[in-house]
């Protein structure tokens, strides 16, 4: 079930944060994302704050967000197409090899 986030929720998304970024380094496959940079625990609390965050549910367990705006994070602010839309995902499910069979 995809729903938005909530406060309460934040923990649980900053959990999918560190799978993410544990995942990555268990297979040296690496995105534009860094510990500690972006995503944050403090940027998934203003995302909700915005009402932009979004969270996926599996048998009531979060395993996925998304931030959906047009807010560039300042980490990229060297981007020369202005017109991108900062769009953040992050899964779980890669441990499970929902993306990568």
């Amino acid at each position: 079930m995809i729903r938005k986030a909530i406060l309460k929720d934040v923990n649980s998304i900053e959990d999918t944060y560190n799978e993410h970024f544990q995942y990555e380094l268990n297979h040296t496959a690496f995105t534009v994302f860094k510990k500690g940079v972006y995503p944050t625990k403090d940027d998934a609390e203003r995302a909700i704050y915005a009402g932009a965050l979004f969270v996926y549910e599996e048998n009531g367990t979060i395993v996925g967000s998304i931030i959906i705006d047009k807010v560039q994070p300042i980490e990229y602010a060297t981007a020369t197409d202005t017109t991108v839309t900062a769009i953040l995902i992050t899964c779980s499910l890669l441990k499970r090899n929902f993306f990568f069979p």
